[in-house]
């Protein structure tokens, strides 16, 4: 890890490795931390400087925008956000992930709201567009948590969901029931 930054502590959460997508990979801490527990990372963002060293070696890093990633539908088994679907359009990224997810993908999203103002009930609204998109099988809320941001004195809330998202097979039976 490049700033002892921790990686999130809800990684596990993501299930069994396969290939993830990590948005917003900055100095690439989760990235390390998943390709340790053996998954195939590819790690995006849209400043790639703090991940540079480790392309190739690790894992594969892509500079491109969140709103419009340059990968083939369902080509992820999970996607991990922690802390850029605050910063991006929520309807553009909930379409993109749910193109890039395959059916029963995983999504951990973590996120706040700038300036970290919103309380819990609001911030679970923002995450609507990407429930909505992803026809959900299965969305938990992981917890509320309180995170201490160093360059201020109060603490800041923010939300982690685990979204599922649902097959077509499931989608078609729960449309025929």
């Amino acid at each position: 890890m490049t700033d002892g930054a921790l990686p999130s502590a809800r990684l596990k959460e993501l299930g069994e490795p396969g290939r993830v997508l990590d948005v917003g990979c900055g100095n690439g801490r989760n990235s390390v931390e998943l390709l340790s527990a053996g998954w195939e990372v590819v790690a995006l963002d849209i400043d790639v400087s703090g991940v540079r060293g480790l392309d190739g070696v690790f894992l594969h890093v892509v500079r491109a925008d969140a709103n419009a990633m340059p990968f083939r539908a369902e080509s992820f088994d999970a996607v991990l956000d922690s802390f850029t679907y605050t910063f991006l359009d929520k309807e553009k990224y909930a379409a993109e992930v749910a193109r890039l997810l395959k059916e029963g993908g995983t999504l951990l999203l973590e996120f706040d709201d700038d300036p970290h103002v919103r309380g819990y009930p609001e911030l679970l609204m923002m995450a609507e567009p990407v429930v909505r998109r992803l026809r959900l099988e299965r969305l938990w809320l992981l917890g509320h948590a309180w995170g201490d941001i160093q360059v201020e004195t109060r603490q800041v809330p923010f939300l982690a969901l685990l979204l599922i998202k649902r097959s077509s097979a499931a989608a078609r039976s729960t449309l025929s029931s």
